[in-house]
């Protein structure tokens, strides 16, 4: 199974969102990693650590979207809110013990941290860089 890897095409310039990025995606690969080895205490365990950071880290980066008074806050907001409950779907389907695949979760993964930080959180990189004072 592959690892997601952090590169600067994903870099919002601002220090403390991208360092949160990439432990996210360290979690990830730890997920992934357990995964491989399909221990189910080690995934359930992978992805509580990893719900819990990103629900410090969306809470961070929205107060970072209000202090800069970015005008997409709402929608952004909402896509936190999906990828939340995505992530619960998946902790809670472990718990249950249903099967998920190693593809699944990378998959998943991949779309979740990768597709967000480019398709959302690169907006805001955008939006800073578009104001006058920049």
């Amino acid at each position: 199974m592959s690892h997601i890897e952090w590169h600067s095409g994903l870099s919002l310039g601002i220090e403390k969102i991208d360092d949160q990025h990439k432990n996210l995606i360290d979690l990830s690969n730890k997920l992934m990693d357990a995964a491989k080895h399909g221990a189910s205490k080690n995934i359930t365990e992978a992805f509580h650590s990893l719900r819990e950071y990103t629900v410090y880290h969306f809470n961070d980066e929205e107060e970072y979207m209000r202090r800069i008074k970015y005008p997409k806050l709402h929608e952004h907001s909402q896509q936190h809110l999906i990828l939340k409950q995505q992530v619960k779907y998946y902790q809670e389907a472990l718990y249950k013990k249903a099967e998920i695949t190693e593809s699944e979760i990378l998959d998943f993964l991949k779309k979740w941290l990768i597709d967000h930080i480019v398709y959302n959180d690169l907006d805001i990189k955008r939006f800073l860089e578009s104001k006058p004072d920049n």
